[in-house]
């Protein structure tokens, strides 16, 4: 249900409500935000659990409060639509996030252009 997805995603933090995009895929989540780069792992269907580190590439302050790389932990229920997640600041178990996903496509097995040359 969750592997080979590609979602959107809205999280509240310690300190904002910032917004972004993550893949679920063999068990690794690939995404990102304005600011960060997410990638991590995961496993589980429909209750999933995991680990993503967050690397921030511009300047400022993030949801979290953090200005530097860190890693979160996070748990989460998965709809057929729609996920929700909690996650809190390894290290740092008092700075959590909450999250609300929303699915925006499967991702398709092949594709063409990927294909090898004759």
């Amino acid at each position: 249900m969750i592997d080979g997805t590609f979602w959107s995603v809205q999280f509240k933090g310690a300190r904002e409500v910032s917004a972004g995009v993550v893949i679920f895929t063999k068990g690794k989540i690939i995404g990102g935000d304005g600011g960060h780069t997410f990638m991590g792992n995961y496993n589980g269907d429909s209750n999933v659990k995991g680990s993503i580190s967050v690397h921030p590439f511009v300047r400022g302050s993030d949801a979290m409060g953090m200005h530097s790389d860190y890693e979160l932990e996070f748990s989460g229920t998965v709809g057929e639509k729609t996920m929700t997640a909690t996650a809190s600041v390894v290290g740092h178990p008092g700075n959590k996030l909450t999250a609300r996903l929303t699915k925006v496509a499967d991702l398709p097995s092949v594709r063409p252009e990927w294909a090898a040359a004759p």
